[in-house]
């Protein structure tokens, strides 16, 4: 009876080993996946990006390039309508892709255009700062790589929603003030807040208005070192280099639609000839003018 006992024992251990070492491995594949899934793909799929190899040869005195990524829109849940579950998964994924793009391809430089927060146009001083310290959290970035952002309509409201208050909290926020040349590496960065160009002449928009013409006459003065007047009229003028600036806003410049879009981006068939709403989908006509005209004419 002893052995009896002693083999069932053995048999019942050897069957809990068994047991133990298929449950091991089962975690171990559960983990594995998770960690492929929620970590290493992002690296495996952004190590496939490359910065492009300018010719700088016939380039006289060139500079190192600039390496600037460009993102909008991060849409960041707020407490009104953000479940909890949906705002992790999303946040995580987002964090996940930056980190791995600022690891990877070590940019200068990260602009940020518009819609950061999905309820910066509710949000109450707490939510406010709630979202900001998770922001900041999401976007770390090293000493070395500068961000910048520019205002959009969930930010700050659309235009009927906009206010002082809220304005100036967001640039609070990011250290930044909107309508102003930033540059770098001798590239002009002209950052506008394209929901404030609706032309209704309310107090922001002039605002607004009165800051793009101080950047065309910025840009102007960098154009004109040689005019007899330069010397007079741009003697208060902080002085940029002397390029074309590129343009950062939220709304895109007025277009019909997306028909002429082509490439990797482009929209659907189905969705090109979908015809934009002027101060809603893009700026109207006018501001879009506007602004195109003061960005390359002077004002000398």
């Amino acid at each position: 009876m002893a052995a009896v006992k002693t083999g069932l024992g053995t048999e019942k251990s050897s069957r809990l080993n068994r047991t133990s070492v298929l449950l091991l491995k089962c975690l171990g594949f559960i983990f594995a996946i998770f960690f492929f899934c929620e970590f290493l793909v992002y690296y495996l799929v952004i190590i496939q990006c490359h910065w492009p190899n300018p010719k700088t040869e016939t380039i006289p005195n060139p500079t190192t390039p600039l390496k600037a990524i460009f993102l909008s829109d991060t849409h960041l849940l707020g407490e009104i309508t953000g479940h909890w579950f949906d705002k992790l998964r999303r946040e995580w994924q987002m964090e996940r892709a930056y980190q791995s793009a600022i690891w990877l391809l070590q940019p200068d430089i990260v602009f940020i255009l518009g819609d950061i927060f999905d309820e910066g146009k509710w949000s109450n001083s707490k939510a406010w700062e709630n979202d900001v310290a998770r922001f900041q959290a999401m976007f770390r970035h090293p000493p070395h790589t500068e961000l910048l952002v520019v205002v959009g309509n969930h930010d700050i409201g659309f235009h009927y929603e906009m206010t002082v208050h809220k304005l100036n909290r967001f640039e609070k926020a990011f250290n930044l003030t909107s309508g102003k040349v930033v540059s770098r590496k001798g590239i002009n960065f002209v950052l506008v807040n394209s929901v404030a160009l609706e032309g209704d002449n309310c107090k922001i928009c002039r605002a607004a208005e009165d800051q793009i013409l101080e950047v065309s006459r910025q840009l102007s003065c960098s154009r004109m070192k040689n005019h007899p007047d330069s010397v007079k009229k741009c003697r208060n003028v902080l002085p940029v280099p002397p390029s074309a600036p590129i343009l950062l806003q939220h709304y895109p410049l007025y277009r019909t639609s997306d028909s002429e879009c082509t490439g990797e981006d482009a929209p659907s068939p189905e969705e090109k000839n979908l015809l934009f709403k002027e101060k809603y989908d893009v700026l109207s006509q006018y501001a879009s003018q506007k602004v195109w005209f003061t960005a390359n004419h002077t004002l000398l």
